[in-house]
């Protein structure tokens, strides 16, 4: 299973500068590497994973060192994740109005880069006990505010610049072993709703009830505050602000759901339809459907703590 140890770091205005750098050099290796693949796939032939890894590779590794090839593969990732959903599309298993698109660039309309360097799982070490995350190529070391939570094998790590809350912070994914044992046969049923968040039936004859109404009732104070600062911003002819951008991070993202492989069980509700979890499917009274993304640090999704800590698995990048 994967976990991920999330931190923030502790950075003066020298370090700031010296991250920003580097992940604007990234932004550019993977725009490139982005950009060649694009180019494959629109004249209709085989996307060249390898050879387009390469090239970027011998550009950027005078600066990026060996994470150029981390940041080619990351791409590539997403680029095997487009495919396979251009697969299911054509199988049906997709909604009708939902449509793959290929990755994307790591850069706005205004010319902002997306500010993320990613780090090979071999060429950073993590001193729990100082508090330090050491990145071996760029001689760089970063303090961390936090505890880790999860110790066993470690994957590459992503340092990710919060613009909204002008903060660094460091995501790095764990390996760890699932102590869970797993009957292939069981199958389960998942109904979403608003009274209760999620009620799971499993065929040998258990079942959970996890209320949503605090949920619900944390979704209706941000879209209300949302609303609020919106108004202001359309009063004075502005469309962005930091404090939106704030109030619209707990309210959940779009994502895809896995449900009980802990328990070896099938979902069978028409509501999940998914390969990793990142949330989860409900309604709200006008039958509008929504998406609740899953942060275990955020209060308002203590109901389903145990519904997670019991059934799902959930996957990290």
């Amino acid at each position: 299973m994967k976990r991920t140890n999330v931190v923030k770091l502790v950075v003066d205005k020298n370090i700031h500068e010296k991250l920003k750098e580097l992940a604007i050099v990234t932004a550019k290796c993977w725009n490139e590497v982005n950009w060649l693949r694009m180019q494959q796939f629109k004249k209709g032939g085989r996307v060249d994973f390898t050879k387009t890894e390469k090239e970027v590779y011998e550009k950027y590794k005078h600066v990026l060192k060996v994470n150029a090839q981390q940041v080619a593969r990351k791409n590539a990732e997403d680029w095997r994740s487009f495919f396979s959903l251009i697969k299911e599309k054509k199988e049906g298993k997709l909604p009708k109005w939902f449509k793959p698109r290929p990755p994307g660039y790591w850069k706005d309309k205004s010319g902002k880069y997306k500010l993320m360097i990613v780090i090979r799982n071999d060429r950073y070490e993590v001193d729990e006990n100082e508090r330090t995350i050491y990145l071996k190529d760029f001689k760089l070391v970063l303090r961390f505010k936090g505890k880790l939570k999860w110790h066993e094998k470690q994957g590459r790590v992503e340092i990710i610049y919060d613009e909204a809350r002008r903060s660094w912070y460091a995501h790095m994914p764990i390996e760890v072993e699932s102590g869970a044992k797993v009957e292939v046969n069981l199958k389960a049923s998942v109904d979403l709703g608003i009274v209760n968040l999620a009620t799971v039936c499993i065929e040998d004859g258990t079942w959970y009830i996890f209320k949503g109404g605090s949920v619900l009732s944390q979704y209706e104070y941000y879209s209300k505050k949302i609303s609020e600062v919106q108004k202001v911003l359309a009063r004075h002819e502005q469309k962005r602000r930091r404090k939106l951008k704030l109030l619209y991070s707990p309210t959940g993202v779009l994502g895809t759901v896995r449900l009980l492989p802990e328990l070896g069980s099938e979902t069978t509700c028409t509501d999940l339809r998914a390969e990793e979890l990142h949330g989860v499917f409900g309604y709200l009274k006008d039958r509008t459907r929504v998406f609740y993304n899953i942060n275990l640090k955020k209060t308002f999704f203590e109901p389903i703590l145990g519904f997670l800590k019991l059934f799902v698995h959930w996957y990290t990048e």
